[in-house]
């Protein structure tokens, strides 16, 4: 989030974040100070439940408040059992017959065998056209 107004600010201007938990508001005495500084900038590198609410930053100079911004935060959860659930199909989907891979590192020959028939196939299908388109 951005502290930033269309006008021209003073030089020397200071910032205060706020933040009220679980509440869009603009009632100044539900909010906790954050952070205090020259900085305009805001950032949370990885969002949970307990950002959702309402940020408040407030610009001052010399002593002396300037602006009041408000910004609500709405924090949807993001669940881990559909991409467990996405990934194990995804892998089944990679496989011949949803058979999986040993865990010995050893492979059986038959699942490589087809991929290097078609590699072998597109290469010369490739060669072909740079050959034709030469001629």
């Amino acid at each position: 989030m951005r502290c930033e107004v269309l006008f021209k600010l003073p030089k020397n201007v200071e910032v205060a974040w706020r933040f009220a938990e679980e509440v869009e508001t603009q009632k100044v005495d539900l909010f906790k100070d954050v952070t205090f500084g020259a900085d305009a900038l805001y950032s949370i590198p990885s969002t949970s439940l307990q950002h959702a609410g309402t940020y408040q930053c407030e610009i001052y100079s010399e002593g002396r408040s300037i602006v009041r911004l408000y910004f609500y935060l709405s924090v949807t959860p993001q669940l881990t059992v559909g991409h467990t659930q996405l990934q194990e199909i995804f892998d089944l989907c990679l496989l011949p017959g949803g058979q999986l891979l040993p865990e010995t590192g050893h492979y059986p020959h038959s699942i490589f065998h087809p991929m290097l028939v078609l590699l072998t196939a597109c290469f010369s299908s490739v060669l072909l056209v740079v050959l034709l388109s030469l001629g």
